[in-house]
C-alpha cells in the first residue's frame, strides 16, 4: 500500500531500516504472532518507529547534558525549537509518506 511510494521517494535511512528490518523486526513480529495480513504493514511500521526511537534516545541524552551544563534557559530554547521543528514536520512526512511518515 504506502509502502511501494515510500520506498520510492524516501531514500534517508534505508540502508539502517533494512538492518533493523533483517535484525530486529521480523523476530520481534513473529515472537508476538502478528497476523500474515498486518505483518509486512508492521514490518515497516516497526523499522521506522526504532529509527525514530534512535532519534529520541539522542535527543534526550542531549537534552540532559545541556541542562547539567546550569544554564536551563539554553536547554529550554532547544527544546523549544525541537517542538517546532516537529509540529512543522509532523504534517510534511504524512502528506509525503502517508502515515508511515507519521
Amino acid at each position: 500500500m504506502g509502502r511501494k511510494s515510500l520506498g520510492r521517494t524516501w531514500n534517508v535511512g534505508t540502508h539502517g531500516r533494512n538492518r533493523n528490518s533483517e535484525l530486529l523486526v521480523k523476530p520481534i513480529l513473529t515472537i508476538m504472532g502478528t497476523p500474515q495480513q498486518v505483518f509486512a504493514d508492521a514490518a515497516l511500521y516497526l523499522s521506522l518507529y526504532l529509527i525514530g526511537n534512535t532519534a529520541l534516545f539522542l535527543y534526550m541524552q542531549f537534552t540532559s547534558i545541556f541542562r547539567a551544563f546550569g544554564d536551563p534557559s539554553f536547554q529550554m530554547k532547544g527544546m523549544i525549537l525541537t517542538a517546532i521543528f516537529n509540529a512543522i514536520l509532523d504534517p510534511v512526512f504524512i502528506r509525503m509518506y502517508g502515515l508511515a511518515g507519521a
